[in-house]
């Protein structure tokens, strides 16, 4: 599993995880039954398992060109939420799930007072 690169350096990222959720970036979509199949593996031997109906995806890069929306029975979606932040191809989205509506939030308040 070779994940992302995320500098010119090549670095890259592979996992991130807080508590029960957990992130994974792949380098293509060919890596993502490699990394179920690691998962059912480590719930043979934790008790953990892998709840598919709460699994989603972004596809980035080349791979957003891959039309299907669900892949290797994870959904793919335009935008996804990782500990309460946003992730989206598209920055205006992103920006707008993100910020809209605490800034809503913020100017009610503010009008309360």
């Amino acid at each position: 599993m070779a994940g992302i690169l995320i500098n010119e350096n090549n670095d890259s990222i592979k996992i991130s995880q807080l508590a029960d959720d957990i992130t994974i970036f792949l380098r293509n979509v060919n890596e993502i039954p490699i990394v179920l199949n690691i998962l059912d593996k480590l719930g043979l031997h934790s008790g953990l398992k892998t709840n598919k109906t709460k699994t989603e995806g972004i596809l980035l890069g080349k791979s957003k060109l891959i039309k299907e929306t669900v892949i290797h029975g994870i959904e793919f979606k335009q935008y996804v939420k990782a500990l309460g932040i946003f992730f989206s191809t598209d920055r205006a989205t992103a920006e707008t799930l993100n910020w809209d509506a605490k800034i809503e939030q913020t100017q009610q308040t503010k009008n309360i007072n």
